[in-house]
């Protein structure tokens, strides 16, 4: 029976033994991070030097100083191209909502009925509806006429040269 029972002691060292071992390479791994962190900070440390920051802020300013100039170049641009664009637009918005003065002056006619109502189509007047016509220069009073006269058709042209004299 004692033969099948491990030796105690033995089972006790083994155990002593992994536990030191891993132990030691818990320290090994802690300070070799340790060295590692630290390199780390003192690399970070060595850029946070007052001397070393200045000397970053001093060419960051000189490089905005560069841009400035393009910067203002770039808003007088965008300035002028915005002014061009409202004045095109204001030209058009101004074509598009003329008083219809001009319009009368270009050879148009504003057409109202007896209650000054304007009219936009023929289907809206009858024969002996009194009318008023607004030409450039003055109104007119009128009176709806019946139908217009039917188009006259065109003579066909005689076949054959014709005469030259």
């Amino acid at each position: 029976a004692e033969r099948s029972l491990p030796n105690l002691p033995a089972l006790i060292d083994t155990a002593r033994q992994r536990l030191d071992d891993r132990a030691e390479r818990l320290r090994l791994a802690a300070d070799g991070r340790l060295r590692a962190s630290r390199h780390s900070v003192d690399l970070i440390a060595a850029r946070l030097r007052p001397a070393v920051l200045s000397a970053e802020l001093d060419r960051l300013r000189a490089r905005a100083a560069e841009f400035e100039p393009r910067l203002r170049a770039a808003m007088a641009r965008f300035v002028d191209r915005s002014r061009h664009s409202l004045d095109n637009f204001a030209g058009r918005l101004a074509t598009h909502s003329e008083r219809h003065e001009s319009l009368l002056a270009r050879g148009y006619v504003v057409v109202r009925n007896g209650v000054a109502r304007v009219l936009t189509g023929s289907a809206d007047i009858r024969a002996g509806d009194p009318l008023d016509l607004e030409f450039h220069d003055g109104r007119v009073g009128v009176i709806a006429g019946s139908k217009p006269r039917p188009r006259t058709r065109r003579q066909p042209t005689p076949p054959g040269q014709g005469s030259l004299f």
